[in-house]
């Protein structure tokens, strides 16, 4: 069994993508409860590749690279791409996103309001269910249940 994780130790080795954790005010770790999956609470910020992802509380599978996070979510993708929610789960080896309560997402061209969002990072598209509200900026083509 891995030892508990720590802030400080989560490095990447060059030319891999494993999702990085850069801060959580409080990390706790219980390998008989939760084997393999540490808790971050408080301003938490993780990144993967070109994305930085903050909330306010998230568990982390390290080994399965894979996260879930609550509260405040926001994602960056450098300035082209901002994403807000309450709830996201991410898988970091597939690169899939699944955002729900209180979506939006924005680019330089469009903002979506919608309560469930998946966003494909291989494919660089979102697939929205149900209903959603959409503004654009000026004229575009828009693929209805895709974004951007």
């Amino acid at each position: 069994m891995p030892p508990p994780p720590t802030l400080g130790g989560n490095t990447q080795a060059k030319g891999t993508r494993r999702i990085i954790l850069d801060h959580a005010d409080r990390l706790e770790y219980n390998a008989e409860l939760t084997p393999g999956v540490q808790r971050l609470v408080g301003n938490v910020q993780l990144r993967h590749l070109n994305w930085v992802m903050t909330c306010d509380s998230a568990f982390l599978g390290q080994e399965t690279d894979q996260f879930e996070a609550f509260g405040n979510v926001e994602i960056h993708e450098g300035d082209s791409v901002t994403i807000l929610s309450k709830y996201l789960n991410y898988d970091g080896m597939a690169r899939f996103a699944r955002l729900r309560k209180t979506v939006e997402l924005r680019n330089s061209t469009a903002t979506l309001y919608t309560d469930s969002l998946d966003y494909d990072r291989v494919a660089g598209k979102g697939y929205y269910f149900d209903t959603g509200i959409h503004t654009f900026c000026h004229s575009l083509a828009f693929t209805p249940c895709k974004f951007p």
